[in-house]
């Protein structure tokens, strides 16, 4: 299955073939560990991205947000397609426009966001 990897470590965003398996998802979002995953968003074209359930409680220092997303996500990212019955598909987004709407964060860089934020909520 194609699908595209967020890796904010490496500060990449690259294409990547999977199987279309849950264990696959919870690896590729593991980055080699299996993690629990959760659906971080939907995008417009029905792709949704998951992510590591349990990423901000884990030591990461690496952080992406994604334009129209609630919050941003720690760890890697991995954009798939959804089906009407929710299965997961080939990605329908490329690569262009993953990279336009993600932005890459360092933990100081995170900070500053989110203060951003707070001062915009006020």
């Amino acid at each position: 299955m194609r699908a595209i990897l967020i890796n904010p470590f490496e500060k990449k965003i690259s294409e990547v073939e999977i199987q279309n398996t849950l264990e696959d998802l919870q690896v590729a979002v593991g980055d080699g560990e299996k993690v629990l995953i959760t659906v971080a968003c939907e995008l417009p074209n029905g792709d949704v991205i998951y992510v590591d359930d349990e990423g901000l409680f884990k030591p990461n220092n690496a952080y992406f947000t994604v334009d129209g997303a609630h919050q941003p996500f720690a760890g890697i990212g991995l954009v798939v397609g959804s089906t009407k019955t929710g299965n997961s598909t080939n990605a329908r987004s490329s690569i262009a426009q993953i990279t336009s709407m993600v932005s890459m964060l360092s933990r100081v860089q995170l900070i500053k966001y989110l203060a951003n934020e707070l001062r915009e909520e006020t």
